[in-house]
């Protein structure tokens, strides 16, 4: 696996925005009892307008679909954790992506998702997150 091939896309709502600099690709990695944890920072390839389905029956959503990569200092953490990944004995990977807001349209008061990761780029993409709700509350 080459660190600077691994990607994220995640889809948001047309005018809601991704907080790309706090985005945060996480890997951790359990054997043994030990467990090595790793938040990699992401940084933006591309951003374009798409669609997406919400659910059966469903009209397709318009969204904006962010294409991220590691930065140099996450593929740095991917390379040490792919050397705990060589060592004899059986593992547990877990992995999971932060993608904070950074702005909503005023009185939103749910936003679906979409979160697809790729290993490499010749990889189709793997659905983390496929179409999930989530409430929002205003202070």
């Amino acid at each position: 696996m080459d660190p600077s091939q691994v990607r994220v896309r995640i889809a948001l709502p047309q005018g809601v925005e991704l907080d790309v600099a706090s985005a945060r690709l996480n890997l951790e990695v359990s054997s043994d009892g030990h467990s090595q944890r790793e938040a990699l920072p992401l940084v933006l390839i591309n951003k374009e307008k798409g669609t997406r389905s919400p659910g059966v029956f469903r009209s397709d959503m318009p969204v904006v679909i962010y294409q991220l990569r590691l930065d140099e200092t996450g593929q740095q953490s991917m390379r040490r954790l792919r050397q705990e990944l060589m060592r004899p004995g059986q593992k547990t990977i877990a992995m999971s992506v932060d993608a904070p807001f950074a702005g909503l349209p005023s009185g939103t008061r749910e936003v679906t998702f979409w979160v697809d990761t790729k290993l490499s780029l010749v990889d189709t993409w793997m659905p983390l997150i496929d179409g999930a709700t989530v409430k929002v509350s205003w202070s």
